[in-house]
């Protein structure tokens, strides 16, 4: 199995899906020769279990075909790295509990790092580390595995597998797997947390690895040392190789009152160093966790994940190492080895005396004003300043905590990290964690450390407040010398009086923080606890504030290296309530390319900072700034504002597209455009014309507008000063006396500008780049044509003169430059058009005597669609499938349009407020926040003379980056063609071809979803619910759906899934939507003769993981000119009549003490009931005789599965009858042949050539059966002769036959079986038929020794008499 080098692990949501197959050799522990399996899969703290299955023997291959989902929302990558997939398969029993048959784990790492983040068609192996033998294999268990992350493409887990035999074991067969003994010694601990109200803490560890689980026993810690002595080993039984990387150790504080004992620590080790024995010394290894006493969900994240913590927790003395061991056992016991704990306290109880020293400065935008304090911890040592107030988050303490000396334990990386606390009462409310190897050097500067709130702690909540603090520590071996530096207090420097000057330039794409989807922004720019502010009723209602305007803040500065950062931070002004946190950026005052020093009357070249919400993937919005450092007598003259040109655009707007009314139970009634120019406007500027808007006259969401906007306004030459237009869509409502606010959109000015000069890429759109994001669900009303005006503005008719197109302006050039490169590669791999769509091709057959299909396309890539009824009929073909949406293709290509999303709501200033349709979005912020509509349109740049003579001449850049030349090319054309058809509705017909479904959402509590299918767009829908799929997770539709719409208008098509229910309301499953304009509107797409199957996914508001996917293609043609849809109907299932006939056996070994044995054997087609033969009573030599026919009604699809189970029993009247023996046999490629041919077809077994054309009868072959003790040991169990045929049932109808040996007994004619008992008065005869050879030679001897015995008897008085004759005379 390929892995994916480089793969990161990503935060959000991921979706496990496991699709158990089947099950084979499974071993009971007990003496059973059946067991009763339930198969239970457990991952995220959940488990799922199988329904249980009844007297399945070790040879019997089990089909279960179930599928298991879990998901959940990852916080941290690292949660990931921490879990587990656990498949357990147990023994069902009554009254008692279940005892275990094996078990397998494996790491979801695993399988996020395998191709396509899934393992397909694997054969795992189960082990029972509760048997006597870890070694013996328990049975196994065929299984797919899919670990997706919410952006991933979708894995088929159902396709079938093209290994062979020896390639489907999840560990090939090359490698052998050898059983060792993990054994992990816990010897003591020390600086243990003090867990319990009235006492110390009962501290005992879990290790786990594998899915093996070992723990130790707990031990009352000491009340001084807070250490504890376990002197115990925990021996785990393990295969190597393994496919668990990490062996977790979690310590638990025992409570005897409670059902959950507290976690107080875990740590981890890499399994190949454990390979590797670079852990066979022992070694001391640090604790972390969170705060002491508390026991939220927060800190039990702590506790769980170690790079969250914010405590140590002290250290625990271990050793793990291997043995080699056949028989590995799972137990833990005591450490009896007397050397092994002088060792530890001579060597490991001991160690180096380390000292820490510290010295606590100062503060600066701390969240309180209140008396704190600094608290440096080192382990069990503390330093901690005295408690002062602040004045505007600014503290100076400049105390010395001198040092403290520790004895730190012999070993590597056993110093534990540096925590540093603001202590606000006795809660340390905010923490910086560092290792200790950044404080070695002892005269290094002081440094500047930022804090974070502890969560856990609930005190400081928002990530941004924790502020920074400025210290000097040293950590290091202690040294016996009188230096006082560190005893002395130190003094607050003495800085130069200086100009701190602040050049605010504007805002872009900030979060909205008002209901309106809005906000009223303003800056604060924060130093030294002086604050600078642009004016608060300024702006708004905008996010692209533009200020351009400058500040300056008096201030001391000493130095850039000892100069705390600069803080910059956005706020949204409420008048009512308090101003809203919309983002913070962090300013190095060392970084010269934003921060200048000297007095240059000149402002420095800004740059564009990311804003976010204090930790790294919370970033949205950007703040164009820059400052300069000058002399206190220094008083800048410049001017900020850039150098402007005019600039005509000119907007085609299309229309708006799935608008959402203002409230949710009136709909949209006449939307129209707001465009305002004053966004726009440059400092000492104004725009002559303030607004454009079109007029409201086409009703519904869906309102055509086709109209041409044209506007010259200033923009900034260099495009880092562009701004953006803000673009607000209304309704128009009662005669115009209300014109609520629907949603706004902004258009970046200077992507478009900067996009349209020689050397760049028109980037791909915001739209088809994040479609894997949940569009959230729209309501779709009524919409009419009605033609359009506008009411201010210059107002024409669409040109079609040398335009230069882009998709939607949201994504920087250089974000698409980097995906570039990969983009081409794509390009080359992409399928000739001409291909799409495949024919298949016949051969004539001789055995067969008919045509057959030959050199069939790859299933990997190519979808059989339709099937034929005759050769050569034309019913059949093959079409191209694509795994994702084509959005995300070069099948579609670049659309003419730019889209952009309308959005309503805030994603900031939330917090505290109560309102169910509030949630969190991918940043962990919450949000009400959502996609109200899009606008669709055209942008172009008309240059006036003037600035022709500065910039290019504009052309269309193609996606390689390549100008293309000026002459009308073919795509040229094309787009003069749209321009054309904007101004004319065309009713279409949209076909939908459905094919099927996958890994849909369970909406039912204990059965998958019963799916069908919904389909809407505009007025028009079809409900398809009567073909409902009963408790099927991945259906099979094959059904077309056509729907009449105009084009250009309504063209948000849904598709939806649903689960049926009997009583209750239906739940929705999923839906995903396409923009047939952009299809429709699309050069590509109209080339495409053939369309090809994609894969789309299912989304709901409530998720933004996909609900499953739907494979379809969608067609788009004129009503006028509808083509008759193509018969994509698969070949349905046939009836069949499997006939099978059993012959005979031949030593099959018997275990009764008369040497005979009462022989039948059973028989099952996968789940069907199983059928016997009747019973060769008194059967010698395991040589039977039935001449047996059974018949079992199945139907062929030509993808299922099929296994034929055999089992031979020893019938018994006065116990349970034995079994003896198992076999199997796949006939799934004669059922696949006998459905495709729809013809009788014998199974030919291991027939050769020459035998199967020359043999005129039904061929018969033998079927090896093997048994299985309870140790996995296998032996032979004889062999079976059988012939096995698939009859079509019209056939089987036609020409009955009977079971059994019943009539009609024909085709072929089944004699009576030889070899029978027969009843008789001759007891010798009866006695040679009632007992085996073995049991009549010895009775035969025992006879004759009776005989002997008799005769010597009746022989004793005659020799007597010769004798005492003979003595007398």
């Amino acid at each position: 199995m390929a892995e994916l080098k480089g793969e990161k692990l990503k935060k959000g949501g991921y979706a496990i899906h496991l699709y158990l197959q089947a099950g084979r050799g499974l071993l009971s522990i007990s003496e059973k020769n059946n067991v009763d399996p339930i198969v239970c899969i457990k991952v995220f703290g959940k488990n799922k279990c199988t329904k249980a299955l009844t007297q399945i023997t070790s040879g019997t291959l089990i089909t279960w075909d179930d599928h298991f989902y879990f998901d959940k929302e990852i916080i941290a990558p690292t949660e990931l790295e921490r879990e587990r997939l656990t498949i357990e398969v147990r023994d069902q029993r009554f009254l008692v509990r279940d005892s275990l048959i094996g078990v397998y784990e494996m790491d979801l790492t695993f399988i996020y790092y395998q191709e396509s983040h899934a393992v397909m068609n694997k054969w795992v192996v189960l082990s029972n580390p509760q048997s006597e033998d870890f070694s013996t294999v328990r049975g196994y268990l065929k299984i797919s595995a899919s670990v997706l992350h919410e952006t991933d493409k979708p894995v088929d887990l159902t396709v079938p597998a093209k290994l062979t035999d020896k390639e489907d074991l999840m560990i090939p067969p090359q490698i052998k797997l050898q059983t060792k003994q993990l054994i992990v010694q816990f010897l003591k601990a020390e600086g243990l947390p003090k867990m319990d109200d009235h006492g110390t803490i009962d501290a005992y560890c879990i290790v786990r690895f594998g899915g093996v689980e070992g723990k130790t026993s707990w031990i009352t810690a000491d009340e001084a040392t807070m250490s504890v002595a376990w002197f115990e080993e925990v021996l785990l039984p393990v295969m190597v190789p393994s496919v668990s990387s990490k062996l977790m150790v979690t310590v638990f504080d025992y409570d005897r009152l409670s059902r959950e004992d507290d976690m107080v620590g875990s740590f981890s080790f890499e399994w190949s160093k454990i390979l590797k024995n670079e852990y066979q010394d022992y070694f001391w290894v640090n604790i972390y966790g969170g705060p002491e006493n508390v026991n939220n969900d927060e800190a039990k994240l702590m506790n769980s994940v170690t790079e969250l913590a914010s405590n140590w927790r002290g250290r625990a003395l271990m050793r793990i190492f291997l043995k080699d061991d056949s028989r590995a056992t799972l137990k833990t016991q005591k450490i009896q080895d007397f050397k092994v704990m002088e060792k530890v306290k001579t060597e490991y109880e001991k160690g180096t005396r380390y000292e820490i020293r510290a010295k606590v400065l100062c503060g600066v935008a701390l969240p309180t004003n209140d008396k704190v304090s600094i608290l440096i911890k080192w382990g069990d040592l503390n330093m901690q300043t005295e408690k002062k107030p602040g004045v505007e988050g600014c503290y100076d303490w400049y105390e010395a905590l001198g040092r403290r000396m520790a004895e730190i334990p012999y070993g590597e990386k056993v110093l534990p990290d540096v925590f540093i606390y603001l202590v606000k009462g006795d809660k340390n409310v905010c923490f910086a964690r560092l290792p200790a190897e950044d404080f070695t050097k002892k005269n290094a500067d002081e440094k500047w450390v930022k804090l974070s709130p502890d969560k856990a702690i609930r005190e400081i909540k928002n990530d941004w407040e924790g502020g920074y603090i400025k210290v000097q520590i040293y950590v290091g071996l202690y040294e016996k010398d009188q230096e006082d530096f560190w005893a002395i207090r130190p003094a607050k420097a003495e800085g130069a009086r200086m100009k701190l000057i602040c050049n605010i330039f504007q805002c872009r794409s900030l979060p909205p923080s008002d209901a309106s989807g809005l906000a009223d922004p303003y800056v604060v720019v924060y130093y030294q606890g002086q604050k600078i502010s642009t004016d608060k009723e300024a702006k708004v209602q905008t996010l692209n504030p533009i200020w351009y305007e400058y500040h300056i803040m008096n201030i001391d500065f000493v130095s850039a290296n000892s100069s705390p950062p600069i803080l910059v931070y956005v706020w949204d002004y409420d008048k009512l309530g308090g101003d809203d946190m919309m983002g913070v950026c962090i300013v190095d005052v060392k970084d010269s390319s934003i921060v200048s020093i000297g007095d240059n009357n000149q402002a420095p070249r800004p740059k564009w900072l990311q804003l976010n919400m204090g930790k790294p993937g919370t970033e949205e919005g950007e703040i164009l700034i820059s400052f300069g450092l000058c002399s206190a007598d220094f008083e800048p003259t410049y001017q900020i504002a850039p150098a402007t040109r005019d600039v005509t655009f000119e907007i085609n707007i299309l229309g708006l597209r799935d608008l959402r009314p203002s409230l949710g139970w009136m709909p949209v009634n006449k939307a129209f455009l707001k465009f305002d120019l004053k966004s726009l406007e440059m400092p000492g500027e104004s725009q002559i014309i303030q607004e454009l808007k079109t007029q409201p006259f086409e009703p519904g969401p869906n309102p055509n507008i086709n109209t041409v906007l044209s506007f010259t306004t200033k923009i900034p030459i260099d495009h880092l000063f562009c701004p953006a237009l803000t673009c607000n869509v209304h309704d128009y409502l009662l005669m115009g006396l209300s014109q609520p606010l629907l949603g706004t959109f902004y258009i970046k000015l200077g992507d478009i500008i900067q996009q349209s000069k020689g050397g760049f890429f028109r980037p791909k759109s915001q739209y088809m780049e994040y479609s894997r994001i949940n569009p959230f669900d729209m309501s779709v009303a009524d919409d009419s044509t009605i033609d359009n005006l506008i009411d201010l503005g210059v107002a024409r008719r669409p040109t079609t003169e040398k335009p230069t197109y882009y998709r939607k302006s949201m994504i920087s050039p250089e974000q698409f430059n980097d995906n570039f490169e990969q983009k081409k590669d794509n390009l080359k791999k992409a399928v000739r058009l001409e291909n799409i769509k495949k024919d298949p091709q016949f051969e004539d057959d001789d055995r067969l005597r008919k045509k057959v299909e030959v050199n069939r396309p790859d299933e990997s890539l190519y979808y059989a669609i339709g099937y034929n009824r005759q050769p050569d009929d034309g019913m059949k073909h093959y079409r191209l499938f694509i795994n994702e949406e084509m959005e995300n293709t070069e099948y579609i290509g670049e659309s003419p349009f730019n889209i952009y999303e309308i959005m309503r709501g805030q994603s900031r200033g939330l917090d505290g407020m109560i309102d169910s349709s509030d949630k969190y979005d991918e940043k962990g912020q919450k949000t009400n926040s959502r996609n109200v509509g899009k606008f669709k349109g055209m942008i172009r740049i008309v240059e006036t003379e003037e600035n022709t003579r500065i910039s290019k001449k504009l052309s269309i850049v193609g996606i390689d980056g390549q100008e293309e030349p000026d002459e009308e090319t073919e795509e040229k054309k094309f787009f003069k063609t749209i321009t054309k058809q904007l101004l004319v509705r065309t009713e279409c017909v949209i076909r939908v071809y459905i094919l099927n479904c996958i890994d849909l959402a369970q909406r039912d509590l204990d059965s998958p979803s019963d799916p069908y299918v919904r389909i809407k767009i505009g007025k028009n829908k079809i409900v398809d619910r009567e073909n409902y799929k009963l408790d099927e997770p991945n259906p099979d539709f094959y059904k077309h759906y056509d729907l009449n719409t105009f084009l250009p208008g309504d063209s948000m098509l849904k598709i939806q899934l649903w689960d049926f229910d009997d009583i209750l309301p239906d739940d929705k499953i999923g839906t995903t939507r396409i923009d047939l304009e952009d299809r429709y509107f699309s050069y590509k797409w109209n080339k495409l003769e053939n369309k090809p199957i994609e894969t789309r996914p299912l989304y709901m508001k409530s998720s933004r993981q996909p609900q499953g996917y739907v494979r379809m293609w969608l067609e788009i043609h004129p009503s006028k000119d509808r083509p008759p849809a193509i018969d994509i109907t698969p070949k349905p299932a046939l009836d069949f009549e499997a006939r099978l006939i059993v012959w005979q056996s031949e030593k099959v070994p018997t275990t009764a003490l008369e040497g005979v044995s009462d022989l039948y054997m059973r028989a099952w087609i996968n789940r069907e009931v199983p059928k016997e033969t009747d019973t060769h009573y008194r059967c010698q030599g395991g040589n039977a005789s039935w001449n047996w026919r059974m018949k079992f009604m199945i139907k062929l699809d030509g993808k299922s599965n099929f296994e034929l189970m055999f089992q031979l029993w020893d019938r018994d009247f006065f116990s349970s009858n034995a079994y003896i023996g198992d076999a199997s046999l796949n006939f799934t490629d004669i059922a696949k042949e006998a459905w495709e041919s729809g013809s009788r077809i014998q199974k030919q077994g291991n027939l050769d050539i020459q035998e199967r054309l020359t043999r005129k009868e039904i061929p018969k072959f033998w079927v090896e059966f093997k048994s299985v003790d309870k140790n996995g040991k296998e032996s032979r169990a004889g062999r079976v002769q059988i012939s096995f045929e698939l009859v079509p049932d019209s056939r089987a109808k036609a020409c009955p036959v009977g079971e059994g040996r019943n009539e009609p007994n024909i085709d072929p004619p089944l004699p009576k079986p030889d070899g029978r008992m027969e009843w008789t008065f001759n007891p010798v005869k009866m006695m040679s038929q009632m007992c085996g050879p073995d049991l009549r030679s010895r009775f035969c001897m025992m006879i004759s020794v009776a005989l002997c015995f008799v005769f010597l008897i009746l022989m004793f008085p005659m020799i007597i008499s010769n004798a005492i004759t003979n003595a007398i005379f």
